[in-house]
């Protein structure tokens, strides 16, 4: 109306995709606010921190069917992921729940149904 183009909504969240891949979203954002309350505790972990906020923008590209933001949420998954073994195997066994986190989140993105969902929709 009025010479407005159309602009595709924008969403942090979206019910039509699969539950792996809304489950994968809402995981991804609950590290990224974990890492900014042990940020605002006065946890020092810049790069856990950096892969964080790069999963975060990923669950939005995700939540948008953008192939990039999967990419990146794949990505800063595994990395995760790496570091969380790391630290339980450094730690002997402190670190159970991140590496449980980061395992589940991994079996989401990569779960066969996300992987053909993203394939066939996301732009």
């Amino acid at each position: 109306m009025f010479g407005v183009p159309d602009r595709p909504e924008r969403h942090f969240f979206d019910g039509s995709q699969p539950q792996t891949l809304q489950g994968a979203v809402m995981l991804s954002y609950l590290n990224v606010a974990f890492a900014l309350l042990f940020l605002l505790v006065g946890g020092i972990f810049g790069l856990l921190l950096l892969v964080t906020a790069a999963e975060g923008v990923g669950a939005y590209g995700i939540a948008n069917e953008r192939r990039w933001g999967y990419r990146l949420a794949v990505g800063a998954a595994l990395v995760i992921l790496a570091l969380s073994i790391w630290v339980f195997v450094l730690g002997h066994g402190i670190g159970i729940l991140n590496l449980l986190f980061a395992v589940v989140l991994a079996a989401l993105l990569l779960h066969p149904q996300s992987r053909e969902y993203q394939r066939i929709w996301f732009h």
